[in-house]
């Protein structure tokens, strides 16, 4: 949005309303970019998406247990050298997909799990 042009933004009237819907674009892209915290699926919408459902809603439940979000979760896969970025942790916590099967026992490991099969809902 350039400084003046109020068409791109949505017809403002003023100065004010350009700069606030300016502040608001600048605002959602941004928290798209660092992850802000996603809404975490309800049982009704885990329950549609099956198993990748249940998987998220397990994984919300693990991180919550260690008191941890996403951000964290990544941090600690980068720091065991886990190709696991943070986009992907979100994607699983949405119920969009799940961990690739050979990133099970690594990632059961960073959260503290004896074995890969506590990873997954029972």
């Amino acid at each position: 949005v350039l400084p003046g042009d109020c068409v791109s933004v949505g017809g403002c009237e003023s100065r004010w309303q350009m700069k606030t819907a300016e502040r608001k674009m600048v605002d959602s892209q941004r928290d798209r970019r660092v992850g802000a915290p996603q809404k975490q699926l309800t049982k009704r919408e885990a329950k549609d998406l099956g198993e990748v459902g249940a998987f998220a809603l397990h994984l919300a439940d693990l991180l919550k247990e260690r008191g941890w979000d996403h951000l964290k979760l990544a941090e600690l896969c980068k720091s065991a050298n886990l190709p696991i970025e943070e986009h992907a942790i979100r994607a699983w916590l949405r119920g969009e997909n799940m961990p690739k099967s050979h990133h099970l026992r690594p990632l059961a490991k960073v959260l503290g799990l004896k074995d890969r099969r506590h990873i997954l809902p029972e």
